[in-house]
């Protein structure tokens, strides 16, 4: 065997390899090691004996082992994730084609070890490798290592990795097996291989599906363990199952301190645990928390709203003193990028500061492709420096623009080893609780029994609730934990009567608050029934439940459901809140929700929260209806949210609540080309609107189309039952061609081909449609939302379906119109945090198709260009992004417009037009109300695209959105200083863009405000804006050009001889008068071509050497060939001018 070389290169060594060498205790046998270094090929890899096995004729036929690196990938992570160095295995899936293995079919890129000769490896035997295993995210590859004993003819398992949306064949993904690796592998193989003589290690890349890749570094067998730890607990385990203890720091250094789930929590605000959602693959894409046992710490900067992160969590002080080594231990879970530093630190001053070099990063440089299948890792990391240190803190530091992706850490205990260690201490007692369990409605606590020990005494805030355990008990539930607030669990330890320990748990709050409540109305009866998920060990008198503001009735606390009744049309709010009892209890009440009763101009309604099921949705009337043979491959239309989306965007951008309903084509996977004719569809129920004049369908809906995608999005309408339809919405693919209907842009009556509607894009937000003329007077409407020939596209969803007599129209009297025709006006403010791209009237990129290449399809910017508004319009755009294809100067950073004022004194109800579009990006994007005059805004926006309702907003991967809004803004009526902005903050200087048009404030009540007067013209004679003052004298004229008055006699510079042009005459003119005596210059400024203030022998030469050499032209006021003009004012002079007669 080979001798064991650190690889170093450039003077620089891997540091995991160095520490190794460090800290490891001095080897009593090395068995087999291999760093690849000797290899110019892979002839020469199998010369040394190593086996490439390409299993079952795989389809794959480029991802065999290799040290070539045909891929050029970074080299994998060693212990402390810093990357190898040199030559590398790897078995790369994604340098090839799309050309997959399949699953099930046994396929697989394997290679063997060298034959390895352990006979003498009698007491232990240990398998290390540095690894990178990417196995996609939507992959169905699995990683496995295994061992013969041998010579190859039968393996067992001892290492597996599974890509999380393998569900088609064993091994199936699972909360055991699922993610990536990113590290060192320690794997301990001593009873399968100690004793024996013919050892191989086989690495396995199975059924890869065009996945990404699998490498490996310095491989090594020898009989030392992997890190295991130390013998005493310097900080017990920390679960996180109360949160995050309070002896433990949170700090976030970012520009604005972030705080709550916005920095490390244990809340889980995106929903990433796939073991709360019933362990079912995949999940979230792929990117769930698939292995971490909840609850854990998490940092989820990917969960919207998406702030700046510079965010430590932060173990308490530990006292290492007598510690001759310490370990850090800790499980992890991540979704990596290289946008985000992901790193352990360590501190040996109480966290004052860190030390420089991280205990392990994700972004040292070794190899991985962000965005992909999460890592999983349970690591134990040697810490020799914090040996002897009384004040050691470890943390997780994670720094990013954010919307970055997430980090997860569970299970975080710290060990170490001296002979100065006493264990008979808290940490090593780790008296733990389990959190609250709402569903027994008690608290589980754990410690450990150490040795002397011989009863135990459990209290609960100072009160003794279990006196005389035995010494062997480890876990107590209390059954009846106290109401009303914290609690804080105690165990005193006794060695006969003497008092050996007593150490506390976390505080816990020992309750569960109501959540989720919903309303659901049954037209038929008119009873409403509200459920909600019931608050535990709350102390109080009851639940009171409002409707409309006014009490309806009490409910016992641990009642879950109440049913009412509605007899009159109408909307009613319910409200559920606490009757009696301490409200900080639950900050969170009271909680609400809505039900509309149809009749007297409200024809249908229904929010989805009714149905538990699809099967009940069709119960309910609703069709679910698979046209030109689409498939049920979870595309279809369903209430049970197969991808897991969030809610649907209300009227002002905030999440609706509940059910809702989605066709998720992303999730499904149908593929189907234009012209094809399949379509995913549901059809309402049917229903009356026999009475009704005008009618008008209201929707809240995300509409994601893909920006390089083909698909339809189409509301229809019928008044027949459904035999004939008539269209009233559609959004068509950027990338659509090759069968109607094709993508179009916005063309105005100006414009070839106009005037035309645009239909391209996605949509956000609520959606309101008037269906008067398919629906007025009929008594069987029903309208239709169909998902036409996706593409492996996004989704459609919507929530929220009413249909009435409603219009949404605005207010009667129009305050404010503004068509940004001529640019942004005078009177509406801009501000920029650094003015390098602020709000703009000119579309300088363009990011507008119009203005581009005057509107047509295909978009070659991806699909990602405004599509909508004539050519003039306000924007805030993108930075140089040579993939978007838009050519700007600068990114938009935090920018604001303003409108001007307005007094809404007398007004009773107050109307925000706008037409807008956005790519959408992790910049916030939203519309902001000003009572002020503009000097604070209020902290609810009028209108937001940065919220939690869904859309698809990744940097690098953003779709776009327009719609036409009427928004009501209500806070706005009867104030006299309103003003509207429009605010766009880009701190991760993504590439996309905002652009509005036809802003408009309208109102109801107060005085009727006239038309605006016309702008005056200056050169008609006529007094046009009847201010008694008509052209040039207008001051309105003042800046006009044919009403400025000049200063002094004008000329042009270079004609001393008044000819009318510069030639050689006139520098010769300038030499004879200067010399011989010839003629003085009529103007002496003409003369002065330098513009020095004399005339001088350098004026000839100057227009000689304008004239023959290239020169300088002459300066202001210029040759002949421009208007001629006064002596400029700087630098003065006293030459003057008698006259000049040239200037026509």
């Amino acid at each position: 065997m080979r001798a064991y070389i650190a690889k170093c290169f450039c003077g620089l060594c891997s540091m995991a390899l160095v520490l190794s060498l460090l800290t490891a205790p001095l080897r009593a046998d090395v068995f087999f090691e291999d760093d690849f270094e000797m290899y110019f090929d892979d002839v020469d890899l199998e010369d040394e004996g190593w086996r490439v096995v390409e299993v079952a004729n795989p389809i794959e036929i480029s991802t065999f082992w290799t040290v070539l690196n045909p891929g050029g990938r970074a080299n994998p992570p060693g212990e402390d994730g810093a990357p190898s160095a040199g030559n590398f295995l790897i078995s790369d899936s994604d340098q090839g084609d799309a050309s997959s293995d399949e699953t099930g079919s046994g396929m697989s890129h394997d290679i063997w070890s060298p034959e390895i000769d352990l006979f003498d490896a009698k007491e232990s035997v240990w398998l290390h490798f540095d690894c990178a295993a990417i196995l996609n995210n939507n992959g169905k590859c699995v990683f496995d290592v295994d061992v013969s004993i041998n010579g190859g003819e039968t393996w067992q398992n001892v290492f597996r990795r599974v890509a999380p949306a393998r569900i088609e064949a064993e091994p199936f993904a699972s909360t055991e097996n699922s993610d990536g690796y990113f590290g060192r592998i320690h794997l301990d193989i001593t009873d399968i291989a100690s004793g024996q003589a013919e050892v191989i290690i086989r690495w396995r890349h199975f059924e890869p599906h065009w996945d990404w890749w699998i490498a490996i570094d310095n491989v090594l067998i020898d009989d030392v363990a992997g890190p295991q730890g130390g013998e005493v607990f310097l900080l017990g385990l920390q679960d996180f199952a109360a949160g995050i203890p309070a002896e433990w720091e949170i700090m976030s250094l970012a520009e604005v301190p972030n705080e709550g789930t916005e920095t490390w929590h244990t809340t889980d605000k995106g929903s990433r645990s796939v073991i709360e959602n019933g362990g079912v693959f995949p999940y979230q894409d792929g990117h769930g928390v698939h292995r971490l046992e909840p609850p854990f710490a998490i940092l989820d900067s990917d969960a919207d709203p998406d702030p700046i992160e510079d965010e430590y969590l932060m173990t308490p002080v530990i006292d290492c003193s007598e510690a001759e080594e310490v370990y850090l231990h800790y499980k992890d879970e991540i979704w990596a990028t290289d946008g985000a530093v992901q790193e352990v630190l360590f501190s040996i001053d109480g966290g004052a500061s860190f030390e420089p070099v991280p205990l392990f990063s994700y972004n040292l440089g070794a190899g991985f492709d962000p965005g992909e299948d999460p890592f999983y890792a349970e690591r134990v990391i040697s810490v020799p420096a914090a040996s002897f240190e009384s004040k050691v803190v470890f943390a997780w530091h994670y720094q990013s623009g954010g919307n970055q992706y997430w980090w997860a850490i569970d299970d975080v205990h710290v060990t170490g080893t001296g002979e100065g260690l006493d264990s008979l201490n808290c940490a090593n007692r780790n008296f733990r609780t389990e959190g609250f369990d709402p569903n027994a409605a008690s608290v589980t606590m754990r410690w450990n029994v150490l040795d002397g020990d011989t009863r135990h005494e459990l209290l609960a805030n100072g009160d003794v609730i279990a006196g005389d355990l035995a010494a062997d008990v480890e876990t107590y539930t209390d059954e009846s934990p106290p109401a009303g607030g914290a609690v804080t669990y105690s165990i005193r330890s006794y060695a006969g009567d003497e008092l050996r320990t007593e150490c506390e748990a976390s505080p816990v709050e020992p309750r569960r608050c109501p959540a989720d409540l919903s309303c659901c109305y049954d037209i038929a009866t008119g009873e409403v029934t509200l459920s909600w998920l019931n608050g535990v060990n709350v102390e109080g008198r009851s639940w009171r439940i409002r409707r409309n503001g006014i009490p309806r009735t009490s409910v016992a606390l641990d009642g879950d459901t109440y049913t009412d009744r509605i007899t009159r049309p109408g909307v009613y709010e319910y409200t559920l809140e606490l009757n009696g009892g301490n409200a900080a209890q639950c900050p969170g009440l009271p909680l609400s929700c809505s039900v509309v009763a149809t009749g007297e101009g409200i024809a249908f309604y229904d929010d989805f929260e009714c149905y538990a099921d699809d099967a009940n949705l069709t119960d309910a009337g609703w069709e679910l209806v698979l046209s030109g043979g689409a498939p049920e491959d979870g595309s279809q239309f369903s209430v049970e949210n197969p991808g897991g989306r969030g809610n649907t965007p209300t009227e002002n951008g905030q999440p609706s609540q509940g059910k809702f309903l989605i066709s998720d084509n992303d999730f499904g996977g149908a593929d189907f080309s234009p012209g094809s004719g399949g379509s995913f569809d549901i059809v309402s129920p049917g229903f009356s609107c026999a009475d009704m004049a005008e009618v008008w369908l209201h929707l809240d809906a995300s509409i994601v189309l893909n920006n390089n995608g083909t698909c339809v999005v189409d509301i229809d309408v019928s008044g027949d039952g459904g035999d004939n339809w008539a269209n009233v919405f559609r959004r068509v693919g950027a990338a659509r061609a090759g069968a109607d209907p094709l993508p179009q842009v916005d063309l105005s009556e100006d414009e070839p081909g106009g005037p035309r509607e645009g239909n391209s894009d996605g949509f956000y937000g609520r959606l309101h449609l008037d269906i008067s003329e398919t629906a007025a007077n009929e008594d069987n409407v029903k309208f239709r939302i169909r998902h036409f020939e996706p593409s492996w596209d996004w989704w459609v969803s919507i929530d929220n379906v009413q249909v009435d007599s409603v219009p949404s129209s605005g207010g009667e009297h129009l305050l404010l119109e503004t068509d940004f025709n001529g640019g942004i006006p005078d009177d509406w403010d801009i501000e920029s945090v650094d003015n390098l791209a602020p709000w703009s009237g000119v579309d300088s990129s363009p990011i507008s198709l119009l203005n581009h290449n005057g509107g047509l399809f295909p978009d070659e910017a991806d699909g990602r260009r405004l599509h909508y508004f004539d050519r003039e319009f306000a924007n805030v755009s993108c930075g140089n992004d040579p993939e978007l294809g838009l050519d700007c100067i600068n990114r938009a950073g935090n920018e604001t417009l303003m409108t001007p004022p307005l007094d809404l004194s007398e007004r009773t109800a107050v109307y925000l037009h706008v037409r807008s579009s956005i790519l959408m990006t992790s910049a916030t994007a939203e519309i902001l109300l000003s009572l002020d005059g503009g000097e604070t805004f209020e902290e609810e926006p009028v209108f937001s695209y940065s919220t939690e309702a869904d859309f698809l907003r990744a940097d690098g991967n953003a779709e776009v959105a327009h719609g036409d809004y009427i928004l009501p803004v209500a806070a706005a009526a009867g104030q006299p200083d309103v003003v509207f902005a429009f605010h766009f903050d880009n701190p991760n200087q993504s590439a996309g863009w905002w652009a509005i048009d036809d802003v408009t404030i309208s109102a109801d009540g107060g005085p009727v405000v006239g038309p605006p007067p016309a702008d005056e013209i200056c050169d008609n004679g006529e007094d046009d804006d009847d201010d008694g003052l008509a052209d040039c004298d207008d001051p309105d004229c003042e800046a006009d050009a044919g009403c400025q008055v000049v200063k002094g006699p004008v000329f042009n510079r270079g004609d001393p001889d008044d000819n009318g042009s510069v030639q050689l005459t006139d520098g010769i003119f300038i030499l004879n008068f200067l010399f011989i005596g010839g003629a003085a210059p009529s103007c002496f400024d003409s003369a002065d071509a330098d513009n020095n203030g004399s005339v001088q022998l350098t004026d000839g030469i100057y227009l000689l050497n304008f004239l023959f050499l290239g020169g300088a032209a002459p300066v202001e006021p210029g040759t002949s060939a421009s208007p001629c003009g006064p002596d400029p004012a700087e630098p003065e002079d006293a030459l003057g001018c008698e006259s000049y007669s040239s200037c026509g």
